[in-house]
């Protein structure tokens, strides 16, 4: 089982802050669906952190791309992501930032779960641009 201490809470626009911030270690906020899953990332992520300390050849990414095909991630990152399935891609500006969420920091990484987010019931929805009646005003 993956140590609790290495859990926190916090609101989620605090993880989202250092995304943007480029003096962050934290480029990416990994999403999980639960904290079963949060924990098993976290421990596998934590592991393969172990590994490249010691030299080993490791491709961090890899550890998630079954959880992606899967459906059991997705992913934030401030420049996006150009070239990923839309579908595992979250936009961080949608989400509420006071949403409060669980999270393990493993630089590049956060490991996140926001309740609501893969339930659907979070997200913001996007507003469409208003349209001008095509009237003008008198003045």
């Amino acid at each position: 089982m993956f140590p609790d201490d290495f859990i926190r809470s916090t609101d989620f626009g605090r993880l989202a802050d250092q995304i943007h911030d480029p003096s962050s270690p934290v480029e990416f906020l990994i999403h999980v669906p639960n904290e079963a899953v949060l924990r098993e990332v976290s421990k596998s992520v934590l592991l393969a952190h172990g590994k490249a300390a010691k030299g080993e050849d490791v491709n961090l990414m890899a550890v998630f791309d079954g959880l992606f095909k899967a459906g059991s991630a997705r992913v934030s990152h401030s420049h996006g992501f150009r070239q990923m399935d839309s579908s595992f891609v979250v936009n961080d500006r949608r989400v509420p930032r006071l949403a409060l969420c669980k999270f393990c920091c493993l630089p590049p990484f956060h490991i996140v779960h926001t309740p609501g987010l893969f339930e659907g019931t979070l997200i913001k929805p996007q507003q469409a641009p208003k349209q001008s009646s095509g009237r003008r005003m008198r003045s």
